[in-house]
């Protein structure tokens, strides 16, 4: 559950955890989280946890934002884990006013396939309606994934630290998944190519 989101063949895989009690077929299982990264976000909403919450309630509900108190961000975006409702379409831009409305732009990791079209997740850009849309209509695109690339950069100091040696040939990492890119060699058919880069 911790580890989530979860995807297979790009599908996002829903999952509610119990409390043994309830009955499960009242869960609705109509939401994933989510980690999103908020581009461009001025640096003092950054460094406060309530301000950044206020920005990140925009994306979806929140379960953890990523904030260094007081100090001053490393990364040009603000980083936020929300649950997305796989019922409404994508949030594409966080609209804030501070002495003017700017309009700041949303990416997600690991995101499922999605409509360009419509937004919603679930089908794609030739499912949805007729199928015929010009890419004019369409309102969302490929640029609101955060990509490939830059994930494993980012996880590349964290797992640095992690150990050496051979785990099951995923890396330089110990144990299965380790290594600067071994945490993503499930999720994406991609990882050798990336890896070679």
């Amino acid at each position: 559950m911790e580890g989530s989101p979860w995807l297979f063949r790009g599908a996002a895989i829903v999952l509610e955890e119990s409390d043994g009690f309830s009955n499960v077929l009242d869960y609705k299982l109509n939401r994933i989280p989510v980690w999103t990264r908020i581009q461009g976000v001025p640096e003092g909403l950054m460094k406060k946890r309530e301000l950044a919450e206020k920005v990140a309630k925009n994306v979806g509900d929140i379960i953890t934002v990523l904030v260094n108190e007081g100090k001053i961000s490393s990364t040009p975006y603000l980083r936020a884990k929300v649950w997305f409702d796989l019922d409404k379409p994508l949030v594409r831009v966080v609209l804030i006013t501070i002495k003017e409305r700017m309009k700041y732009l949303v990416q997600y990791e690991k995101l499922p396939s999605f409509c360009f079209f419509c937004g919603c997740m679930g089908h794609e850009v030739t499912e949805c309606g007729d199928g015929v849309h010009s890419k004019a209509s369409c309102q969302w695109g490929d640029w609101l994934r955060v990509p490939f690339q830059s994930m494993v950069a980012g996880r590349e100091e964290y797992n640095r630290s992690r150990g050496r040696g051979r785990g099951r040939g995923h890396g330089r990492g110990g144990g299965r998944g380790g290594g600067i890119y071994g945490d993503f060699y499930w999720q994406r058919g991609r990882f050798r190519e990336a890896a070679r880069q």
